[in-house]
């Protein structure tokens, strides 16, 4: 069920790996609305902060965008326990309809900063410059100080696609790090091309028969 394509909304298109191109649900990466720690720049991870004004506006957007992809399949809507997804999954779920209930994942939670969590980057560069080197040194591996590593939230997402059975449809709302690593293992990517990888919040994500297609809402 792949979105029809335009040049205003396909972005680009990348072909999965090998061991996820044989999933059969087709699925949708959504990012959380813009939040206010968003709009402060300070890192959240497992804490929280609330959608912003606009960032409820575009989670509205993002629900209507996919009542239009899943055009009245089956959908299930998994979802991080984290406020800002649960709010985001909230909106989905209702515009949605009846039959859409939020299954609560924790493996969609978000890369936790750990001692981090609240400050901005300039801020941890300064506070904790020795930890900031060693990240950037090794950036997949280095776990932070009472949080986790990309190599950590990568093994939890391929835990979350391989549990995945044959829905018609899956929609996860999650966020910007975590959608990384699950596009990343679904599509065989390097640990660098993963990292690089965005998602704005206003952009869904669709994986579909081996292949991702970043459509603007």
């Amino acid at each position: 069920m792949p979105p029809s394509p335009s040049s205003n909304s396909l972005l680009h298109s990348r072909r999965a790996a090998q061991n996820y191109s044989e999933v059969s649900s087709v699925i949708i990466v959504v990012r959380h609305g813009q939040t206010e720690w968003n709009v402060n720049k300070r890192l959240q991870g497992w804490a929280d902060s609330p959608l912003t004004p606009l960032g409820v506006e575009q989670a509205h957007h993002v629900a209507k965008r996919l009542q239009e992809l899943i055009q009245g399949r089956p959908a299930m809507l998994h979802c991080s326990p984290l406020g800002r997804t649960l709010t985001t999954a909230d909106i989905i779920a209702t515009r949605l309809g009846e039959g859409v209930e939020i299954q609560v994942d924790p493996r969609l939670k978000e890369y936790s900063f750990g001692h981090w969590q609240g400050f901005t980057t300039e801020q941890v560069k300064s506070e904790f410059s020795l930890e900031w080197q060693q990240r950037q040194a090794d950036k997949w591996n280095y776990v932070i100080p009472d949080g986790e590593s990309y190599a950590l939230v990568s093994d939890r997402s391929q835990h979350w696609l391989n549990s995945l059975s044959d829905e018609a449809a899956v929609i996860a709302v999650t966020h910007q790090m975590t959608g990384r690593t699950i596009r990343g293992a679904y599509l065989g990517l390097s640990h660098e091309h993963t990292m690089a990888l965005a998602h704005e919040n206003h952009q869904i994500c669709v994986l579909d028969n081996g292949q991702e297609q970043i459509v603007d809402v």
